[in-house]
């Protein structure tokens, strides 16, 4: 199967690596960027199916303890 750039995208945008220093991130550009390659909105793109094993909650959801 054919897919853009040859690689599956995150859609965790809750990750505190997504769109940071991740190249997985499926933001906006990559979606475009996508359609622009494929020549339309129907572009096939692979995303992971469950949240990948890199997945990091960002820092402000951390509890500090007195």
């Amino acid at each position: 199967m054919i897919c853009y750039r040859d690689k599956t995208f995150c859609k965790e945008y809750t990750c505190k690596h997504f769109n940071v220093d991740c190249d997985r991130s499926l933001t906006e550009q990559v979606i475009f960027d996508a359609h622009q390659w494929w020549g339309g909105a129907d572009a096939p793109i692979s995303v992971f199916v469950d949240r990948p094993e890199c997945y990091e909650l960002p820092g402000f959801f951390k509890i500090q303890a007195d």
